[in-house]
This record gives structure tokens, C-alpha cells and sequence, in this order.
């Protein structure tokens, strides 16, 4: 059960922690090496995943997790 607000995934991707915060998910992912934010790899040497509940006051302050924007083919 997640604690932050219906809707919301219990984890987020480095990519969904960026749009809260405006940076990369590269720079998520740096932020998570240096202990900044709270972050595992996936079993494996996955992706990282980000427990929602400590960006609780951000989402409920944006609204919601930003859409990821995607990058057209030139």
C-alpha cells in the first residue's frame, strides 16, 4: 500500500524523479550514488527505483508526476 496519494506508484523511475525536480534522470541517478536521495538498483544491475514516499510533499505541491516528455526521430 502506498502512502503518498492514490494513483501514485509505490516507486518511481530516475526518470519520473527528474521531471519532479527538472534535471535528468542521469543526474537522479548521480544524486542517488552521492546518498542525496534514497534509490536501489533493481535485482539484476536493473534500473533504479526511487521510493515515492520521500518525494510525498513535491508531488502533492506539482500535482501529480510530470509526464515524461519523449523525444521526436529528426
Amino acid at each position: 500500500m502506498n502512502a503518498v496519494a492514490p494513483g501514485i506508484p509505490e516507486y518511481l523511475t530516475a526518470a519520473e524523479v527528474g521531471g519532479l525536480y527538472g534535471v535528468t534522470a542521469r543526474q537522479v541517478r548521480i544524486w542517488a550514488r552521492a546518498g542525496k536521495v534514497t534509490g536501489s538498483r533493481t535485482p539484476g544491475g536493473g534500473p533504479w527505483r526511487f521510493p515515492s514516499a520521500q518525494f510525498a510533499g513535491l508531488i502533492a505541491e506539482v500535482g501529480g508526476i510530470p509526464q515524461q516528455k519523449r523525444r521526436s526521430a529528426s
